[in-house]
């Protein structure tokens, strides 16, 4: 455990020491309050360090520790353990007594233990209760136990199957307004590590996509006009010349009639019509007959007999431009016949 515990560090991936340094500090900042609200006095707990570490069981050292484990649930499963120095929890448990600071005594029994698992069950529910915020489940941690002992002699405790299984370390600098400076540690098993990892990256990148989907549903769509090409006007850019425009639709089937004359009448007079009646049109004995192409007039002719039926021989026809455009537009272009 830093220097003072000589731990052989095995650094993990740069972002996932970040989160959980992250997740163990908005835990700790709850600690401290809560913390702070037993003991009267100004608790700070930060500066996270974290490490994926082995003991050294040759190289731990005897410094006596108070070891606090705890079952973490809800959102994430696993052991969380906190350690103290032994002198840190004797004075913070001294505080909680009524006692002085611990300095005339220095010895830690069962009061103390029971004293410290106390102030340790209301410091994992508020730790809990933030680390729930962070990772937007409930979390939760209960089964508290406490024991004094050397980290040497603490691997089964710490949940190690051996001095050489790989726990996640992280330091704090711990202080007690006018008693402690100090250092306060955690530890978890890797797999629960990685849990936690996992859990914010998950809520990050989901958070992530739906404020991508938020901006691109708020954002204001680039409208423009649509412009079309004229089908009888000039495309050099594409090579589409006047002529080539209408060659597009040139094989669409048209409706041709012939029209004698107009004439207009009344109801009444349409019907007193019967066989013998004869209906006098607006056109003179002789005049050309307009040829219709779906109610618009493309050209003149004259009426012949070709074989038993009638023909029309064309004498005038409308001008190309004209004609397109009135077929393709529906827009009368006015009589000009050529």
């Amino acid at each position: 455990m830093a220097s003072n515990t000589m731990m052989n560090e095995i650094l993990i991936g740069k972002e996932e020491i970040e989160i959980l340094c992250e997740i163990g500090y908005a835990g700790m900042q709850a600690c401290a309050e809560a913390l702070s609200v037993m003991l009267g006095r100004g608790v700070a707990i930060e500066s996270p360090a974290c490490a994926v570490a082995t003991f050294s069981s040759d190289d731990s050292g005897d410094l006596p520790y108070v070891i606090v484990d705890a079952k973490l649930s809800g959102g994430v499963t696993g052991k969380n353990t906190y350690v103290f120095l032994q002198e840190d929890a004797k004075t913070i448990t001294d505080l909680m007594l009524g006692m002085a600071d611990g300095t005339k005594d220095s010895g830690l029994d069962d009061t103390h233990l029971n004293a410290i698992v106390e102030a340790m069950h209301q410091m994992t529910d508020a730790a809990a209760a933030a680390m729930g915020q962070l990772l937007n489940a409930d979390v939760a941690m209960s089964g508290l136990n406490a024991v004094y002992s050397p980290l040497s002699e603490a691997d089964s405790f710490l949940g190690m199957r051996d001095a050489n299984s790989e726990l996640v370390q992280i330091e704090y600098m711990f202080k007690v307004e006018g008693v402690i400076e100090s250092s306060l540690y955690q530890f978890m098993p890797k797999a629960l590590a990685r849990q936690l990892a996992d859990a914010v990256t998950e809520l990050r990148r989901k958070e992530s996509e739906a404020d991508a989907a938020e901006v691109a549903f708020s954002r204001t769509p680039d409208v423009k006009p649509l412009h079309l090409n004229d089908l009888g006007a000039a495309d050099t850019e594409n090579g589409i010349g006047p002529d080539n425009g209408i060659e597009m639709i040139l094989d669409v089937p048209l409706q041709i009639s012939v029209e004698l004359g107009r004439c207009r009448k009344t109801i009444s007079e349409i019907l007193g019509l019967n066989m013998g009646s004869i209906i006098m049109l607006d056109k003179v004995a002789g005049e050309p007959v307009d040829v219709v192409v779906n109610g618009k007039p493309v050209a003149k002719g004259e009426v012949v007999v070709i074989d038993d039926n009638y023909g029309i021989r064309i004498t005038e026809v409308n001008s190309v431009k004209r004609l397109s455009q009135s077929l393709m537009t529906g827009k009368e272009s006015g009589p000009a016949y050529e």
